[in-house]
Formats: structure tokens, sequence, C-alpha cells
């Protein structure tokens, strides 16, 4: 079983070019934060399996179609140096699959073998963050916090903290 660092991704880890626009309805408008891709890095090269989990709910409200959704996910995965092993969506607004409920998350664990109990979620919303409990993921962080410089997080009876080499564990 591998550990998992699962992410949200609009305003976790990309935005819109356009301030009022919630998200990216196409690749000319996605911009991806700064700093993103090395912490994400930092945790792959570690061992973690690397997933977005996203709500897009512009499907199912016309903004967007599932063929579109795929190619915006595909472009945000190649400006970030394709390392996500897998981006999923739920496009239903009333569906098992749209965070706060883990249907995403469960699925992304069966298809990988998944400790969800030694993962980590990060995203910008409290449904993201309810997502997590839900799954049974015990650490969750803002994507604020998560991506600060010099941010510590808690694992089991460590605290761990993330730099440019890697992860070093001090114990508490």
């Amino acid at each position: 079983m591998i550990p998992a660092l699962f992410l949200d991704l609009d305003s976790t880890v990309r935005y819109c070019a356009h301030p009022k626009q919630p998200c990216p309805n196409n690749i000319e408008d996605i911009r991806i934060y700064p700093k993103v891709v090395d912490k994400i890095k930092d945790f792959k090269n570690a061992g973690f399996g690397i997933f977005g989990v996203s709500n897009q709910g512009g499907i199912e409200l016309g903004h967007l179609t599932e063929e579109k959704c795929k190619e915006l996910m595909d472009a945000t995965n190649e400006m970030m140096d394709f390392v996500f092993d897998k981006i999923v969506w739920a496009s239903k607004m009333d569906s098992f699959m749209r965070k706060p409920n883990p249907g995403m998350i469960f699925n992304l664990q069966k298809e990988y073998d998944i400790n969800l109990k030694a993962s980590i979620m990060v995203g910008d919303k409290s449904s993201d963050h309810i997502c997590a409990i839900n799954a049974g993921i015990p650490q969750f962080f803002y994507a604020r916090d998560f991506f600060a410089e010099g941010h510590l997080y808690v694992e089991r009876q460590n605290i761990m903290t993330i730099d440019k080499d890697g992860i070093q564990t001090h114990g508490y």
C-alpha cells in the first residue's frame, strides 16, 4: 500500500487567468500557482502517489463538456510536469463522487492500493476538508497553508518538514 497526496485543483494548484471566473474553461486560461509543482514533486519523490480530485459541476450545468474537461485536466498535468499519477473529477452535482462525498477517493484507493491512513488531502474549501474526514484521511490542509514556505505537517507521531532535498523527519 502507498500513501497518497490528494489535491483539489481549482484555487489549490491552479487558477483562472480571468479573476471573475472560478475555473478555467480554456487551456489559455489555466495558471499554476508558483512553487506548487516543486512541493508536490517532493512528495512524489518520497513515495507518495499524487492524485487530483476535482468537482466539475460546470459539466452538468452546461458550461463545459466532459471532453473539454478532460482536455483541461490533461493540460493541467502537462503544465505541472506530469506530476499527477491520475486526475479525476465529479461532473454530477448530486453524486457520491462529488466532494464532500468520498467516492473519488475510494475509487482511487482501490485502483492504486492506497493507504488512506497515511495519506494527505489538500484543498481550498470546507467540502475538501469534509471529504478527507469522510474518506478516513487523517491529515487535511488548506492550500494557503500547505504551500506556504516552511510548512510543517504531522504524520503519525512525527513532525515532518518538506524541503528541497525531500522529507526530513523530526520526532516530538
